[in-house]
């Protein structure tokens, strides 16, 4: 397994390599191994390689990064792979007043 992430929050530890992941409800005293090609809905694309796992105290928010194979090609004068971004927000009852 290569570059591995892992995460803590509470009693739950999530792990991630290249192409595994894994979770343990007892502070990391026993895991549940899972495919992640299989967890998540792909669109079509393939799983690729890399993830990344963090976890949010304030929000007990784990945030898990998958990444897929793109077959979108950049417009011309563009170079480099095309980037995807995501934005997490807390529930809508959660979130401060301006």
């Amino acid at each position: 397994m290569n570059e591995p992430t892992a995460a803590r929050g509470r009693d739950v530890v999530w792990f991630t390599g290249n192409s595994s992941v894994a979770y343990s409800l007892d502070r990391g005293r026993s895991f549940t191994i899972l495919d992640p090609s299989t967890v998540l809905p792909d669109a079509g694309l393939g799983f690729c390689c890399d993830q990344e796992v963090a976890y949010s105290p304030s929000a007990n928010l784990f945030v898990w990064l998958s990444q897929y194979w793109c077959t979108v090609v950049p417009p011309a004068g563009h170079h480099g792979l095309p980037h995807a971004g995501h934005r997490i927000e807390p529930p809508a009852h959660r979130r401060r007043q301006p």
